[in-house]
C-alpha cells in the first residue's frame, strides 16, 4: 500500500471528514480565520503523535487554535516569504542605485530577474526539503513557540538517513495540492465568466481542497517519521551485533 492512499484512508477514517474540510476551507476564504485552520493543523498532528485513530479534531476552542496556528503561520513567515522579502529589497536597493547612477534599465531588468530566480530557488528548495512540516512537527512535540526555528530543523531536513524519507513524502504529497491547484484554476477562468458571486463556490471548493492536501500531507509525514524510527532502531541493532 502507498503511503499515500494510507495517508488518505486515516484522514477518511473520520466519517465527518468532508465537513471538516468544508469548515477549514471556510476559514481560509474567510481571510481572518487563516490562524484557525493553522492551529486545527497542528492539533491534528498532537493528535497523530500521539495515536488517535481518527486524527481530525473537533471543530471547537477556536480561540486556543487561533493562538497555536499564529505560531504556524511565524514559521511559514520565517522560512518562506522573509527570504523572498529580503531578496525583494535587496534586488529594489540595487534598482534604486542603478536608477541614481543613470545607468541602463535592462541592468534593473536583469536585477528584478536574478531577485526572482533566486527567490524562486530558494523556495523550492525550502519546500523540497520539507522545513515547515518538520518544523511544525518538532513545534507540536516540544510545545515551545520557538522551536520550529531552531538549527535542528535543518539538520533533520538534510540528515543522510532522514532526507529520503521527507523527500519521498514531499512528492507524495503532490496529488492532492494538484487537485488544489486545479480547483482554484477553475475558479480562476469562471471569475471571468460569472462574476465573483458565481466563483465563491468553487473558490471555497479550491481552499477546502487545499485545507484537505494539507492534512493528507500531515499523516504522509507522521508515515515517514514512523519509517525513519524504524530505520534508526534496526541500523543500532545492527551496530550492537557488530561490536
Amino acid at each position: 500500500m502507498s503511503a499515500l492512499k494510507q495517508a488518505v484512508q486515516t484522514v477518511h477514517r473520520d466519517p465527518a471528514w468532508w465537513r471538516k474540510t468544508l469548515i477549514g476551507g471556510a476559514w481560509y476564504l474567510s481571510g481572518l480565520g487563516i490562524p484557525i485552520a493553522e492551529g486545527y493543523q497542528l492539533e491534528s498532528i498532537e493528535n497523530t503523535n500521539q495515536g488517535y485513530p481518527t486524527p481530525l479534531p473537533l471543530w471547537r476552542d477556536l480561540s486556543t487554535k487561533a493562538l497555536q496556528g499564529v505560531f504556524g503561520l511565524v514559521i511559514d513567515f520565517a522560512y518562506f516569504v522573509f527570504p523572498l522579502l529580503l531578496v525583494g529589497l535587496i534586488a529594489f536597493c540595487g534598482a534604486i542605485g542603478v536608477l541614481v547612477a543613470d545607468l541602463s534599465s535592462a541592468l534593473i531588468r536583469s536585477l528584478v530577474l536574478a531577485a526572482a530566480v533566486l527567490g524562486s530557488l530558494w523556495w523550492l528548495a525550502m519546500w523540497l526539503s520539507s522545513v515547515s512540516p518538520l518544523a511544525k512537527r518538532l513545534l507540536v512535540s516540544e510545545g515551545q513557540p520557538g522551536a520550529g526555528l531552531s538549527a535542528q530543523i535543518l539538520r533533520s531536513a538534510w540528515e543522510p538517513m532522514s532526507r529520503p524519507l521527507w523527500l519521498r513524502a514531499r512528492l507524495w504529497s503532490l496529488p492532492p495540492y494538484l487537485l488544489a491547484l486545479l480547483l482554484l484554476a477553475l475558479a480562476w477562468w469562471a471569475a471571468a465568466r460569472t462574476g465573483w458571486l458565481g466563483t465563491l463556490p468553487l473558490l471555497w471548493l479550491a481552499l477546502a481542497a487545499l485545507f484537505y492536501a494539507r492534512l493528507v500531507t500531515i499523516q504522509l509525514y507522521a508515515l515517514a517519521a514512523r519509517e525513519l524510527q524504524q530505520r534508526r532502531y534496526e541500523a543500532f541493532r545492527a551496530r550492537l551485533q557488530t561490536e
